[in-house]
């Protein structure tokens, strides 16, 4: 990941080249060497944040984060709770379950501060997006998910709820608005393309007070409104995918975060694409450059301690499996 970091930051120094058109190019292969940088120079100001404890508000191993000015919100597996942003304990915001005011897991997640309001997608309820009352911590009337159930959710401008459906195959759009009431603004129409991709890399950001997307079938980052996109930035990379071919190898791009002064990114190095089960199945490199098997470094270690970790040798899939015979592990190496 440090070397994705690495690479991602040094792109901001060509950020400003254009093709012409207005669109900035980004050569993805112009930067081969790792460079060292600070935590000042990514974020303009960090602090550290101690949430209370309490018997009430134990968080388990697992959980995820929203923060903002105000609040943070942590959400797991077990339960949902709300803090100030100097770390002290409000409330239960809700727990595990099917019953109301319960949630099953949580796709999406985001708040509208000013509006003290918290919107999320729950994979139990797939036909509308939960709503709670940061006021209180109750429940509110939950808003229409028929234009696609939120894969992705981000809050822009004056309460505009932006949605990336989580199955492109199932939506009219492949991304759409909603005001915080839930009344349809508009959407981007979806493209013939494979929606396999669509739900894994697509990315929805804020940077300079536009929000951005890019959908994980496109080598483009989009400034977008409720129905407009217009390209912002390309991503030039060795070979782009763009469309599914048996057999092909190539890059894709997944977009992580961006910033007014960084883009951050991964490169994804894919190893084979073929037809299975009636889908189109696309395989990466799960460590993404296979030069890093040659490294002598902690990178290369952890390389080839991944590919020898493979139990292909105890797989009922084994017999079924198309990686070639060199590729799998069917001894025990000791």
């Amino acid at each position: 990941m440090l070397k994705d970091i690495l690479i991602s930051m040094i792109i901001w120094v060509v950020v400003g080249c254009g093709n012409g058109s207005g669109v900035k190019r980004l050569d993805t292969r112009a930067v081969e060497k790792d460079t060292v940088l600070k935590w000042s120079q990514l974020v303009g100001e960090s602090r550290l944040v101690r949430l209370e404890t309490k018997e009430e508000a134990l968080l388990n191993d697992y959980f995820r984060v929203w923060a903002g000015e105000k609040y943070i919100i942590t959400y797991g597996n077990e339960e949902m709770y709300q803090f100030a942003a100097d770390g002290t304990y409000i409330r239960k915001l809700a727990s595990y379950g099917r019953a109301p005011g319960e949630y099953q897991n949580i796709i999406a997640l985001t708040v509208d501060e000013p509006g003290e309001r918290l919107y999320f997608s729950d994979y139990g309820r797939q036909n509308s997006i939960q709503v709670i009352n940061l006021k209180n911590g109750e429940y509110e009337n939950s808003l229409p998910g028929i234009y696609g159930f939120p894969k992705k959710m981000i809050l822009a401008g004056d309460s505009v709820l932006y949605c990336i459906p989580l199955l492109l195959k199932d939506a009219a759009y492949e991304i759409y608005a909603l005001t915080s009431s839930g009344q349809f603004l508009g959407g981007i129409k979806k493209e013939t393309c494979r929606e396999e991709r669509q739900k894994n890399h697509s990315y929805l950001g804020i940077a300079g007070g536009f929000v951005h997307y890019m959908s994980g079938i496109t080598d483009t980052l989009y400034r977008i409104t409720a129905d407009t996109r217009k390209p912002e930035y390309y991503f030039h990379a060795g070979y782009y995918l763009k469309e599914f071919k048996p057999d092909e190898k190539g890059e894709e791009i997944e977009m992580i975060v961006e910033t007014s002064r960084f883009i951050l990114f991964d490169r994804l190095f894919i190893r084979m694409a073929d037809s299975r089960f009636g889908k189109n199945i696309i395989t990466y490199d799960e460590n993404r450059d296979p030069e890093a098997a040659k490294e002598k470094n902690l990178n290369g270690i952890l390389y080839r301690a991944d590919k020898a970790s493979r139990a292909c040798f105890a797989c009922d899939a084994e017999k079924d499996c198309n990686w070639k015979d060199g590729k799998k592990n069917l001894t025990i190496k000791y």
